[in-house]
């Protein structure tokens, strides 16, 4: 995989292990092993395409309105969920 994308990857796992409270970005870059201001265009990046949001100049960054639509497409395995639904229902119920 390319190292960008990587990174891109990592910085987005970061954010989203940060949901009380923004990340910042000397906390990304040192998760990340990389220099603040790699880190910072790297999220800029990432802030451009919706997928991260900076709060205000150092003040942080958290996961953004993209990221989030990336799971609203549905469950992972679709077809598991349809299958276990009527066991785990029938199981509640009991």
């Amino acid at each position: 995989m390319l190292s960008a994308v990587q990174k891109a990857l990592a910085a987005l796992d970061a954010l989203s292990a940060h949901t009380e409270s923004p990340a910042n970005l000397s906390g990304i870059a040192g998760k990340l092993g990389i220099t603040a201001s790699n880190c910072a265009r790297i999220l800029q990046t990432l802030v451009e395409a919706g997928y991260a949001e900076q709060l205000g100049r150092k003040k942080g960054y958290i996961l953004g309105p993209m990221a989030y639509a990336l799971s609203s497409r549905g469950p992972y395995r679709k077809d598991l969920v349809n299958a276990a639904e009527p066991i785990l229902t029938d199981l509640a119920a009991s």
